[in-house]
């Protein structure tokens, strides 16, 4: 695992999660890593959430 870049601040769910995913594309992440004692269910409600969010307004690409 490679740090490449920090977006962290006070943020929403909604704010955080769509900046993790946003970088996640822009970096071509394979893996989005969260904290598994931090609301563990609610986080990667959140990423897919925010994923299909900014996969519906175009941001990201659907994949094929």
């Amino acid at each position: 695992m490679w740090i490449t870049h920090d977006k962290s601040a006070a943020m929403s769910s909604a704010e955080w999660s769509s900046t993790a995913c946003l970088l996640a594309y822009e970096t071509n992440a394979a893996v989005i890593y969260v904290e598994w004692n931090y609301g563990r269910d609610m986080s990667l409600l959140e990423i897919s959430t925010a994923w299909q969010a900014l996969q519906d307004e175009g941001t990201i690409p659907r994949a094929s």
